[in-house]
């Protein structure tokens, strides 16, 4: 709107003339005209006081009124002219009042987002966390079935050794049997040199049996002392390491050893020609050697180690078949919880939790009353297993109660986090709410549209961080207050650095503002 459209030039013609024609009229009223008879002097008196009072009229009375009314019109005009610039001020106020919010809100709904974003990477750490943690139980529990097979495996032996009848028979009977179970026991069975020193042994043991079998009651004496010259003259020849020392040590001490007291009895009743000696001494090596080869072949591959002498009752058998069968069904336990666990794509760690624990209490059970078992005691192998499966059993119960913790400090971490995300989802939704509402109060035809007498543009110019500041618009940074940073080498100029809004350039008719964010601007030196 326009003062000028306001002014009209005519009103001050018109009032003009109408103070003239007002003039004339008194004058006619005032002094009528003279007759042509009476010119001369009376004509110069008509005229000298037309002319004094039309300019007492004029001077006094209607040039005041004229100039009145010509102020009083300007006067309006001015005022006029001063409300409309107040209004366009009004409006030029009101719309950078908007744009300042659009602005603010903008800036919030960045920071509300930004806070969103924040809150789901939380949220993806707890999955990961609930993951990681699922995953450690799992591991934590193959740990204790691992432990539990191998003790399984060692039980399973240790009860295929005592249903052997004949093994135990040679246990209980055989003089030898409690320093050949403990020389097998102690070596590695993957050895290759203890392998071989054990087969030169059984060859040993072997061969006099056979030469034995040709003794015949009535024998000439010299046969039968040759073939005890033989059996004495044939060792078995070991490779003396570390390895074999215990091995050797056994020869020596346990066969060698008593070899030699049978052969002296066969000898000594082949002197004295007592034949029932000699034939009972004879039967005795070959029980003995015959005895020991059966008692090596048999133990070889499954021999517990013994620490003390084994005496294979149905007690000691009962007990080791029901550890058996109370590990193996343990281990079928945890082996399923585990196949189910692996196979969760999205486990429920207090479901598997819980049933972890649900087989912790048998288990320790088991173990605890194994451990007070005396008839365990002349398995040590057995009982350092026992021994470190119930260590595991208890470090896994440890780390089960640290994992519950752990996972119920996740329940509650969640929860808030769910709870700040909803707040956040919600004040986002209304702040997108309030910048549209804000966007089409500052869209051109709604102003438009609002004030049709004063010519209204708004231009917004979107401020983005990452990019340059249109070249059009370099200029405000010098009209305004803008932070400039130097530019790093990989920045280009005018670099949007940071900001808090849009650019707005506002238009009210002749007057021209700009609303500016808070920018951060990285300039070349």
């Amino acid at each position: 709107m326009d003062c000028n459209e306001k002014f009209n030039p005519d009103f001050f013609a018109a009032k003009l003339e109408q103070v003239l024609s007002s003039l004339r009229q008194e004058i006619e009223q005032s002094l009528p005209s003279p007759s042509f008879a009476e010119m001369g002097e009376e004509l110069d008196n008509y005229i000298f006081e037309l002319n004094s009072f039309y300019y007492r009229s004029f001077t006094e009375r209607l040039f005041p009124r004229y100039r009145s009314s010509v102020q009083e019109e300007v006067s309006q005009l001015l005022k006029l002219s001063r409300q409309e610039t107040m209004v366009k001020m009004d409006i030029m106020a009101n719309i950078k009042r908007y744009a300042k919010l659009y602005n603010q809100v903008k800036s919030i709904l960045s920071i509300c987002n930004k806070s969103r974003e924040n809150a789901g990477q939380s949220l993806l750490s707890l999955s990961r966390e609930q993951d990681h943690r699922a995953v450690e139980l799992l591991y934590t529990l193959k740990q204790l079935e691992n432990e539990f097979v191998n003790l399984n495996a060692l039980i399973s032996r240790i009860n295929t050794w005592l249903k052997d009848g004949e093994l135990m028979f040679l246990v209980q009977t055989h003089p030898a049997a409690i320093p050949a179970l403990q020389m097998i026991s102690s070596l590695d069975r993957n050895n290759h040199l203890q392998a071989d020193a054990i087969n030169r042994l059984l060859v040993y043991l072997t061969y006099p049996v056979k030469a034995l079998s040709r003794v015949q009651p009535r024998q000439d004496s010299k046969q039968i002392s040759g073939i005890i010259e033989e059996i004495k003259k044939r060792t078995p020849v070991f490779s003396r390491t570390a390895d074999t020392e215990t091995l050797i040590n056994f020869y020596e001490v346990h066969v060698k050893s008593t070899i030699s007291l049978y052969l002296d009895a066969i000898q000594l009743g082949l002197v004295s020609e007592q034949s029932e000696v000699l034939n009972r001494s004879v039967t005795n090596l070959e029980n003995f050697l015959a005895g020991l080869t059966m008692l090596l072949e048999k133990a070889s591959p499954y021999t517990p180690i013994l620490s003390t002498a084994i005496s294979p009752n149905k007690m000691l058998i009962d007990t080791v078949n029901k550890l058996n069968d109370d590990s193996l069904n343990i281990v079928k336990t945890i082996t399923g919880i585990t196949s189910e666990l692996s196979g969760s794509g999205e486990p429920d760690f207090t479901y598997f939790s819980t049933k972890i624990q649900e087989i912790l209490e048998p288990a320790s059970f088991l173990l605890r009353g194994s451990l007070a078992t005396k008839e365990l005691i002349c398995f040590p192998e057995l009982l350092n297993g026992l021994n470190r499966v119930e260590l595991q059993l208890s470090l896994l119960t440890t780390r089960i109660d640290l994992l519950n913790q752990k996972q119920e400090h996740h329940n509650e971490v969640l929860k808030h986090l769910l709870t700040i995300v909803n707040m956040l989802d919600n004040y986002l939704n209304i702040l997108a709410n309030i910048r549209g509402d804000l966007e089409r109060i500052l869209a051109p035809r709604n102003i438009s549209r609002a004030w049709k007498e004063v010519n209204i543009k708004v231009d917004r110019i979107p401020l983005q961080k990452g990019q340059v500041l249109p070249s059009e618009y370099i200029y405000l940074l010098d009209k305004h207050l803008v932070e400039t940073h130097l530019c790093q080498d990989d920045q280009e100029d005018n670099l949007i650095l940071h900001e808090e809004g849009d650019l707005f350039i506002i238009r009210v008719d002749e007057l021209l503002e700009e609303e500016i964010p808070y920018l951060v601007i990285a300039q070349k030196g």
